[in-house]
């Protein structure tokens, strides 16, 4: 819900008209009026934390949904854009997502593996919220389950922030679950693999039609998580022997920017991997 509709459903629910609100209001500031109360409605103007806090008050709603409400409004507006190349679909998801995290309720985002696209999306419209990202941390961190994990943690990856960036491979290289959750979702996306196939792949004996969708990837700017599973499964073709694939982690080597995944690109050179096998 956002901070408009909280508004509205709450003077309702009183009987007030927008004047009425506002008369409320003015013990706060003699000055608040009725197209104040009008703009907010409207979503125009989100009230900010002094407004919040009062609104809260007069129409007796906890201030922590106030707060969300007004965290989903300045999300929609961020939205646009990121939405605008997502299908129908994928754009109710991003909707009814970003306004869980926004309200603190991860159930949606615990059961469910959420697309790519949908992570793209999220990742640009949260990532000027602390609240926000808070939540998501600690969702990636201490999730009761690895799909809550892992789509914290690849919303964050995806958000271009320099710590989160480089939290969110540390975090997987001591989450097996999640590690597993990540690296199959991202074998069934590139490769477009069954899942259970996705579960099984390794890039031991990998052909060249995979390595070129693994090198692809590699290159990808925008997302570090993606550049992570592509050295995951590149090394691994590398124990295996494979020289193009050795080359492919030598040149990504040189552009790398993330500390972890040039930890990895390092170790897969040599022929380890950076976590130790259960």
């Amino acid at each position: 819900m956002g901070i408009g509709t909280l508004i509205r459903a709450n003077r309702l629910r009183y009987g007030w008209s927008q004047d009425r609100l506002a008369a409320e209001l003015r013990q706060y500031r003699p000055t608040v009026t009725r197209d104040e109360v009008k703009k907010w409605e409207a979503e125009k103007i989100i009230p900010g934390s002094f407004w919040q806090a009062h609104l809260a008050t007069a129409l007796g709603v906890p201030l922590p949904e106030v707060e969300a409400a007004a965290t989903v409004s300045r999300m929609k507006r961020r939205a646009f854009l990121a939405l605008s190349g997502l299908a129908v679909a994928n754009a109710s998801i991003v909707t009814d997502l970003t306004a869980s995290a926004a309200g603190g309720d991860c159930v949606p985002m615990r059961d469910y593996l959420t697309p790519y696209a949908v992570d793209h999306a999220m990742a640009q419209i949260i990532k000027g919220d602390r609240g926000a990202i808070r939540r998501l941390t600690g969702w990636m961190q201490n999730g009761e389950t690895a799909k809550l994990r892992v789509n914290a943690g690849s919303i964050l990856w995806k958000t271009g922030h320099p710590d989160l960036v480089e939290a969110a491979p540390n975090q997987l290289l001591h989450d097996a679950p999640a590690r597993d959750w990540y690296l199959t979702s991202y074998a069934r996306r590139v490769l477009r693999l069954p899942w259970e196939d996705a579960k099984q792949y390794t890039g031991r004996g990998m052909r060249a039609a995979e390595l070129n969708a693994h090198v692809k990837e590699l290159g990808d700017q925008v997302d570090a998580g993606s550049r992570w599973c592509a050295a995951v499964f590149i090394g691994q073709a590398v124990r295996g022997g494979n020289e193009q694939a050795r080359n492919a982690l030598l040149k990504a080597l040189r552009v790398e920017e993330v500390r972890e995944n040039l930890r990895l690109i390092g170790l897969s050179l040599v022929g380890e991997q950076p976590w130790k096998e259960a």
